[in-house]
């Protein structure tokens, strides 16, 4: 009898087993699917631009021209500072900004504005040539975004 009940126990166990990985592999969403819905993905690549920081570029779906090009707002903290140490986690990333998209690519400067809604808010500055916007929540920054002034649309 022990050994009839080992057996059945076994039995459910694998069958429960079965049920779970099946359920899973159906829940799963394949590219075939996605594109069927969606339409083509966006042309888009990562970049590992330094240690901890990387930057997502989306592409002209017509030429190889950057659109849009993204970093998070804040660069990781050294590991060689202790906790509390004032570090300006800002200037990494606008140093990066800078290199990637210089002053003299940006063309002339048209507006600066910034906006706010509750812990929300943007600010942003236009140039003849792109448009640089930084996000903030509860007044830390989230993205510092660069948009090209070229053809992006689909």
């Amino acid at each position: 009898m022990d050994y009839l009940d080992r057996n059945c126990s076994i039995r459910w166990i694998v069958a429960i087993l079965g049920l779970i990985l099946a359920s899973s592999a159906a829940g799963q969403v394949d590219a075939s699917a996605l594109r069927a819905k969606y339409g083509a993905p966006l042309r888009r690549e990562t970049f590992a631009v330094r240690p901890g920081i990387e930057m997502i570029v989306d592409y002209s779906p017509t030429s190889n021209q950057a659109c849009r090009l993204e970093l998070p707002g804040e660069a990781p903290m050294p590991e060689d500072v202790a906790p509390g140490v004032g570090v300006n986690i800002h200037k990494p990333i606008d140093d990066l900004m800078e290199e990637i998209v210089p002053l003299s690519m940006r063309g002339k400067e048209q507006v600066k504005m910034c906006e706010s809604a509750g812990v929300n808010s943007m600010c942003s500055i236009q140039y003849d040539k792109v448009s640089i916007v930084e996000t903030f929540v509860a007044g830390r920054r989230g993205a510092v975004v660069a948009k090209f002034k070229v053809d992006c649309v689909r």
